[in-house]
């Protein structure tokens, strides 16, 4: 391999529409270029308008892959990319790379041998934490080094899968240079969008500030991708300073208006949050933002200190209504301490997301309608339910999951109705036999849909001399206009189903 090396780190097809950037690729960039290796990204950010495919944006993957002819291309791989980021690694191949593979990721960690199925496709899998193991691979094949003394990778060799010895886990992340934001489409992803902050139309960006969660619950695949490593510490926080300073760049540079604190616990240390908080308010960065945690890590002084900071939601996770059901969960928690969370959220004028799931292991009808109730009274800014899926690397999918899915059959993950209803027999959890997809469309129309289009235009009528100090106004306001006008037009449509029904029911008689 050349000593002067070209990275190029690619970002799957199929995430071309998130409003999310890839934490993995924007930190590994950094990470490359601060030791001196030439890195670029590729992450397509096409129009949706331009209508494109997936094979599409596969070959045009495929054709920036080719021009820019890097040493070493390594993706990044959920369950739901693997089909798509192996066609892009085989068209590759036929067209003449002769050069290194890799992949990394969530679905990379937990299933190294579905790389390897087929011989000469990807070189290397990088498991779990890729930053230190990215780097000391790319050493050693400059080196023209044994890469087996690398820990942290997994490659096939003998036709056998081999795995190098497990990688320590990084636990000063303060050491990490900042993300390579300068590498992606910043104005893309700043554009105004209800998603970030659900369901407020804001421009931002989300970011980490912690790795590792104190929890294991069995639909989380977190528990599974620390195992790979060793550590004495799972949870480990960036220092205050550091996240400021980020925050700092992302309003100076690229004017961000709001963030989301992507972490899977933010409130993990009261004494960080308060300090997090005023920080906040010393630098006078005037961002709102949003953040997800545990109802267990959630007390009164956190509430007072985030909303004198600028923020506007906490989204819990409270899953079921059920004592039992989250028991089953390994929750840690129970619906007392959920309703103090939503309680202690709203006394301190900070909205609220409940995420409930149903279809959960073992969930029966009683089960579901104490969820239904349960959640109801906790009254909630936003209702968010969804049918609980199995996901590759969790407890609930080694557990209930027979047989286990074939690699062909991942694309399934990327069909958002699969959150929606049952898309496989092999999915279904619950131990009633209730419709799902009719209880989920039910919930949705009672108690998320209008919200969806109207918590926008009632945030913004709400909120207009905050919005007109932003330099983005007249699209915050363009865009709140559009989202009453869907509003509108689905309500119309509703009310003529309504209307043919009951003709049809009258007929009927």
């Amino acid at each position: 391999m050349p000593q002067s090396l070209i990275v190029t780190l690619v970002a799957p097809p199929t995430r071309a529409y998130s409003i999310y950037f890839s934490f993995a690729l924007i930190y590994l960039a950094a990470v490359l270029e601060k030791n001196g290796i030439a890195v670029k990204i590729i992450d397509l950010r096409p129009d949706p308008a331009e209508g494109h495919s997936l094979a599409d944006l596969e070959a045009i993957c495929a054709e920036r892959i080719l021009a820019q002819d890097p040493d070493l291309v390594g993706f990044t791989c959920l369950t739901a990319d693997y089909n798509c980021i192996d066609r892009i690694a085989r068209k590759l191949r036929t067209e003449g790379f002769g050069k290194t593979i890799i992949a990394g990721g969530h679905h990379p960690t937990f299933r190294p041998g579905d790389f390897f199925t087929e011989p000469g496709i990807y070189n290397y899998v990088v498991l779990g934490e890729g930053e230190q193991t990215l780097l000391e691979l790319i050493h050693c094949l400059k080196a023209g080094g044994d890469t087996s003394a690398v820990a942290g990778l997994a490659y096939r060799a003998n036709g056998q899968l081999h795995r190098t010895t497990p990688r320590v886990l990084l636990e000063d992340i303060d050491s990490l240079p900042p993300p390579a934001y300068h590498m992606l489409d910043m104005g893309d992803y700043t554009r105004p969008t209800t998603g970030l902050i659900r369901h407020i139309l804001i421009s931002g960006v989300a970011i980490l500030t912690t790795r590792g969660c104190p929890y294991n619950c069995t639909y989380c695949g977190n528990p599974s991708l620390w195992a790979t490593h060793k550590y004495k510490k799972v949870v480990r926080k960036r220092s205050v300073e550091s996240v400021l300073d980020e925050l700092e760049l992302l309003a100076d540079k690229y004017r961000i208006d709001a963030f989301y604190i992507a972490d899977d616990a933010f409130t993990i240390g009261e004494d960080r949050v308060r300090r997090f908080c005023e920080g906040l308010i010393a630098r006078r960065l005037d961002l709102l933002w949003a953040c997800q945690t545990h109802v267990n890590l959630f007390t009164d002084d956190m509430a007072r200190w985030m909303r004198s900071a600028g923020c506007l939601q906490v989204e819990f996770g409270v899953e079921s209504g059920s004592d039992r059901v989250l028991r089953e969960m390994k929750k840690r928690t129970d619906t007392a301490r959920i309703r103090r969370a939503f309680e202690t959220a709203r006394r301190y004028g900070l909205r609220t997301l409940a995420n409930v799931m149903i279809n959960t292991p073992t969930e029966t009808e009683q089960d579901l309608k104490k969820t239904v109730s349960f959640t109801k009274a906790l009254k909630p800014t936003i209702y968010s339910y969804a049918v609980t899926v199995p996901m590759i690397g969790t407890e609930i999918y080694e557990k209930y999951v027979a047989p286990k899915l074939t690699t062909q059959e991942y694309s399934m993950y990327l069909d958002q109705r699969i959150y929606r209803r049952i898309m496989d027999h092999r999915f279904r959890l619950a131990s009633h036999d209730k419709n799902i997809a009719g209880i989920y469309t039910y919930l949705n129309l009672r108690f998320m849909i209008a919200r969806l289009y109207l918590d926008a235009l009632l945030f913004f009528l709400q909120n207009r001399r905050l919005y007109r100090s932003r330099r983005r106004y007249r699209r915050y306001r363009s865009g709140v206009i559009r989202k009453y006008t869907a509003f509108n037009r689905l309500r119309r449509l509703l009310n003529t189903l309504a209307r043919r029904l009951r003709a049809l029911d009258m007929q009927s008689r």
